[in-house]
């Protein structure tokens, strides 16, 4: 039995030494662990949900393992390819859309939830054009998947494959979308992961395909991803039915709701002539992609997070995911209270904005800190090398940072210049 209240790391460490995982898993190719065993440490819901491959406890993620639930009390652990990532090549044009004037609940403004979310593009008529038919919206909610069995790939062996057998497993849907020749389903973010657990389309796709009740309709597989007022649609078809890690990509689609006055260069001349401001921090902005840093701000709940969690979330190392939230406590909308971070109050108001005012209030607390400004200036002058010098002697005179930092700072600060600029002109 655990002492006190464990974490998931934790917990998940000392039943790996308990129950000699690592072994069975070399001896037996998988080890299969029942909610008994799981709940004298932690709640088995906290201690199996991992969605991105990055919230995977180390003792997985060192040994290229994964936990696949196989009833509604019994869960296998092995080296299954289990997750997928996104393919982030070219990315496709944006498309716009349009809420229901009257439909106020479904502005951006008042949107607090993935189910609004996936409510306002089927209101909108995303999900129509996207899958090339008129649709309705059901929202399946959590039962049970029925039995099947599936095959897995091996995440050390290539040429390796495991049986997996399935019992009654609990499942939910985000939505369900119906058509004359297709069922979709549907799982939804409200941001970008680097990548996503395959069983959140898998087990309810060979549910439903088992059940022989749909009448000949395709069954369809749609993820859902937001960041900085982009929706992106990834549809997947699974090539082999019969095994889990064999989907491919159909076809991708960007969509930003239509906005009457959508960010713009106007909204970025007028930001460059506020009164300039000094960040509440004595160092400066250290992360290099600004849409990253938005998606942990959306990833911080009441709770707060950590700068272990924030790494975990985002995918880099400790100390990385400290650069990104100190980016964001530079920015005033997180604040530090000992060991957690917090949403402060322009926090939680931005990431209510529609994507327009999002943008705006973004670009006012950038562009009003004076080394930021220099570069956007001189990028929009093409006068980048000298602003480059300027900024230099700037951040190394009004901020604490060690020898050889503020090139790297600048580096970042031209990332996040260059970023408002490609919102500004719709890319």
């Amino acid at each position: 039995m655990a002492e006190g209240r464990l974490g998931t790391e934790k917990s998940w460490e000392r039943l790996f030494e308990e129950l000699d995982i690592l072994d069975s898993v070399e001896e037996h190719g998988s080890f299969r662990i029942c909610a008994d065993k799981i709940h004298a440490y932690r709640e088995p819901r906290l201690m199996t949900k991992f969605d991105e491959s990055n919230d995977l406890p180390v003792n997985f993620k060192e040994n290229g393992l994964a936990i696949l639930p196989v009833s509604r009390t019994e869960w296998t652990i092995g080296p299954y390819r289990a997750y997928k990532e996104f393919d982030r090549g070219k990315e496709p044009p944006v498309s716009y859309f349009e809420p229901p004037a009257d439909c106020l609940l479904l502005h951006e403004e008042n949107i607090r939830t993935e189910d609004q979310r996936l409510s306002q593009l089927f209101a909108s008529g995303v999900f129509s054009r996207f899958l090339g038919e008129e649709v309705r919206y059901v929202n399946p909610g959590r039962f049970g998947s029925g039995s099947f069995s599936y095959r897995i790939g091996d995440t050390r062996a290539k040429d390796v494959l495991h049986e997996v057998r399935v019992q009654g497993a609990q499942m939910e849907i985000d939505a369900a979308l119906e058509g004359p020749s297709s069922i979709t389903l549907v799982e939804a973010k409200n941001f970008f992961p680097k990548d996503f657990l395959v069983r959140q389309l898998y087990y309810p796709f060979l549910s439903y395909r088992s059940g022989g009740t749909l009448g000949g309709k395709r069954i369809r597989a749609l993820y859902i991803t937001y960041l900085s007022g982009v929706y992106q649609l990834w549809e997947y078809d699974f090539t082999d039915p019969g095994r889990y890690d064999s989907l491919v990509l159909v076809k991708t689609e960007r969509w930003h709701q239509k906005e009457e006055h959508p960010f713009s260069m106007a909204d970025i001349q007028e930001a460059l002539a506020l009164p300039l401001r000094q960040p509440i921090t004595n160092t400066f902005l250290q992360a290099n992609n600004l849409d990253l840093a938005m998606n942990l701000l959306r990833k911080i709940g009441s709770e707060g997070i950590t700068g272990e969690e924030a790494a975990k979330a985002i995918g880099y190392v400790r100390r990385q995911g400290n650069y990104y939230l100190s980016s964001l406590e530079f920015l005033s909308l997180i604040k530090r209270d000992k060991h957690r971070y917090y949403l402060t109050q322009d926090g939680k108001s931005i990431i209510s904005m529609s994507p327009s005012e999002f943008w705006k209030d973004l670009a006012k607390r950038i562009l009003t800190v004076e080394p930021i400004r220099v570069l956007m200036n001189g990028i929009l002058k093409d006068e980048l090398e000298e602003a480059v010098k300027i900024a230099f002697g700037l951040i190394s005179s009004n901020f604490k940072l060690n020898d050889g930092t503020p090139k790297r700072r600048i580096n970042s600060s031209i990332s996040w210049c260059r970023r408002l600029l490609r919102e500004a002109e719709g890319k």
